[in-house]
């Protein structure tokens, strides 16, 4: 790369960074500015709420704004009720202009009060919400999902933003603790994640818990703080469910103020064997607890967009094995901008996720700066695991390293040799991924090779005892029953990104392989999926049709008659020729394409190794009906090593 590049790259970095720091900023001062509206509110109330809204009540803080966000920002496709605890019955607030809200300000204790207005609710849902917070859009929506997306939430707080800062959660380590305020922008803070309990009224909990009961603060513990967190621990310790703090549900702070805490003889008394289990002496620490101490990072050179390519597909079913299994998981992946559109998926389930947000944070000082202590750390591939592995070995010494091969590159460069031998940057490649793969790679605890074939391969440099396999992961996306008929299904598809095995073959089918089917079937269209229209612009033919990237490929397998993979050389299992057989479409394809994919030739896939043989293969096909459902029929026993759960069992074992 060249260092006009190399600058282009790092000021486009500081621009794409700004941007994410003035977003972040201009939807808090959009949250907290009057709009100007000065419609007369006024809230409904339903006979069969979903939500009872509790407003706990403290002090007027810009009281008309507080319920026009509440009313403008709270969805109409959400019935709820609204019921106002005020702390101080002498508040002057005219609260009757606001329609049929429920008004609770007799003088009595403030728990008290609110317990009452948990009895009188009538929403399967309780959202309590202090009036000194500004709720932002979608925050209901956003909250009740985690309910139906963690089936172990009992308890879901909102995300706290105040003056562009936001806290990571509040946790128990020896004493309610909050953990220190940064940027919200900060990648820690964007996802969905475990806490011990909340400090505010802005969180979600059902009116009735698992037992049947309805829910109530304790009356007893002095003060709402520490009653919220009674709550938190009850759910945690005795319902065995946890409490969920999500940045997609946000509200803003009218005031600012890390919460500080002094312990509570009452609290710790009440959950002393529940607290006796906690062994953390930090927050940090307690983070990592929540998941039991299993914990792994994932270092990968491009962020995976999984619809795009196999590998990433693969490392996104790796990832989130690992995540069904308990996991406190993170990504990192450098250039990774929050932009991403495949990040959120990964927030969404609670993975973290590092992107860039600060110029003066590289990767490496953004490793450095956590305090996680990782039970596993993943590299994907030779070269994040060249670029990662000595920042590991100095922060986190006791992890155990992977190194996933994705393929063995010395192997695919190797292979192109025999086709291109005096190629000086393919005999460059070969070196250097032969050194990273063979010598560094002993430096890991545990290698993972994409096949069997690979596994014996790479048994002649590494110790055979440390390498296990972990392949594609693939399972029917269709039911057979949907699938199109013989006679309904016509001509041929092909899937490649730009990676030089994938133009190689769109090359040779093209000059080599086609023109003899075309001789018997002239008819015949090749469908070519992927981008790769930057490598190839000399392909100018009626019957090639390159269809670019395509987000939704069941369509397309549906309507074609069967894939081609005439793959020359290159290495690892062939993602394509799993993505067809989880679609019932039969495959063509060479030793090369078959390989580590357990194919047998007539059986589950037709293999030709030359133009001639793979042409014939295809005409056969093409007109062989019985052939064709035969091997259509046998797509899903040939999914059944690269399954969910071989992969689970795998991860088990590791």
């Amino acid at each position: 790369m060249g260092l006009k590049t190399k600058f282009k790259n790092y000021f486009a970095r500081i621009k794409k960074i700004e941007a994410l720091k003035k977003d972040f900023s201009e939807k808090e001062t959009k949250a907290l500015k009057n709009s100007g509206n000065k419609k007369t509110i006024s809230f409904n109330s339903p006979e069969k709420p979903l939500v009872s809204i509790i407003i706990c009540w403290n002090k007027e803080i810009r009281p008309d704004f507080f319920f026009h966000a509440l009313k403008e920002r709270t969805s109409s496709n959400i019935n709820f009720e609204v019921i106002v605890v005020a702390e101080n019955s002498n508040d002057k607030y005219d609260f009757s202009k606001l329609g049929a809200i429920t008004l609770l300000d007799k003088n009595e204790n403030f728990i008290e009060k609110i317990n009452h207005a948990i009895h009188i609710a009538k929403g399967e849902y309780l959202y309590f919400l202090s009036n000194q917070l500004v709720v932002s859009e979608n925050y209901l929506e956003e909250a009740i999902s985690i309910f139906n997306n963690f089936p172990d939430a009992g308890i879901v707080g909102s995300q706290i933003i105040s003056k562009g800062t936001a806290s990571q959660g509040l946790f128990f380590d020896g004493k309610l603790n909050e953990s220190e305020p940064k940027p919200a922008y900060y990648p820690d803070l964007n996802h969905v994640r475990r806490v011990d309990f909340f400090s505010e009224f802005s969180f979600l909990i059902k009116r009735t818990n698992d037992f049947g009961e309805v829910i109530q603060l304790n009356e007893t513990l002095g003060t709402t703080s520490f009653a919220i967190a009674d709550l938190c621990f009850d759910y945690k310790f005795r319902q065995h469910k946890q409490a969920y703090l999500t940045p997609f549900s946000k509200v803003y702070g009218l005031k600012t103020g890390i919460k500080s805490f002094s312990n509570s003889d009452k609290f710790i008394a009440k959950w002393k064997d529940a607290i006796q289990t906690i062994k953390s002496k930090t927050a940090d620490e307690r983070i990592e607890e929540l998941y039991k101490n299993k914990s792994i990072i994932f270092f990968s050179g491009i962020f995976p967009e999984h619809d795009k390519d196999s590998g990433s597909n693969r490392l996104k079913e790796i990832i989130e094995g690992f995540y069904d299994l308990g996991y406190l998981v993170t990504i990192v992946s450098k250039n990774t901008l929050f932009e991403n559109p495949y990040i959120e998926r990964y927030l969404r389930m609670g993975i973290s996720v590092f992107y860039e947000h600060d110029d003066k944070i590289s990767t490496e000082k953004y490793i450095e700066n956590q305090k996680l202590n990782p039970e596993k750390v993943w590299f994907y591939g030779p070269n994040s695991m060249k670029k990662y592995f000595n920042t590991i070995e100095k922060n986190f010494s006791d992890s155990k390293t992977i190194f996933d091969m994705i393929d063995v590159h010395f192997l695919r460069y190797k292979r192109a040799l025999e086709l291109h031998p005096n190629r000086i940057s393919i005999i460059k490649r070969y070196k250097k991924y032969f050194f990273i793969e063979t010598q560094i790679a002993k430096n890991v605890d545990l290698v993972v090779a994409i096949s069997d074939i690979e596994k014996k391969v790479m048994s002649e440099y590494l110790d055979e005892a440390k390498i296990i396999t972990i392949s594609n992961i693939h399972y029917p996306k269709t039911q057979l029953a949907d699938v199109k008929s013989f006679e309904d299904k016509s001509d041929l598809i092909f899937i490649g990104s730009a990676h030089t095995p994938n133009i190689d073959a769109i090359y040779y089918i093209y000059q080599e392989i086609m023109p003899l089917v075309w001789e018997k079937l002239p008819g015949v269209n090749l469908k070519i999926v992927g981008n790769v229209n930057e490598h190839i612009n000399d392909i100018n033919h009626p019957n090639v049709q390159f269809l670019g990237y395509v987000q939704n490929i069941e369509e397309i397998f549906n309507d074609v008659k069967m894939m081609v993979a005439p793959l020359r050389y290159g290495a690892g299992v062939k993602g394509k020729i799993g993505q067809a057989f989880e679609y019932y479409l039969p495959v063509v394809t060479t030793e090369i394409g078959a390989e580590g994919m357990f194919l047998e030739n007539g059986e589950n896939a037709l293999i030709a190794d030359d133009a001639l043989n793979f042409a014939n293969s295809i005409i056969e096909l093409y007109q062989n009906k019985a052939l064709w459902e035969k091997l259509r029929n046998n797509s899903e026993k040939s999914l059944y090593p690269f399954s969910k759960e071989k992969l689970r069992e795998t991860i088990l074992e590791i």
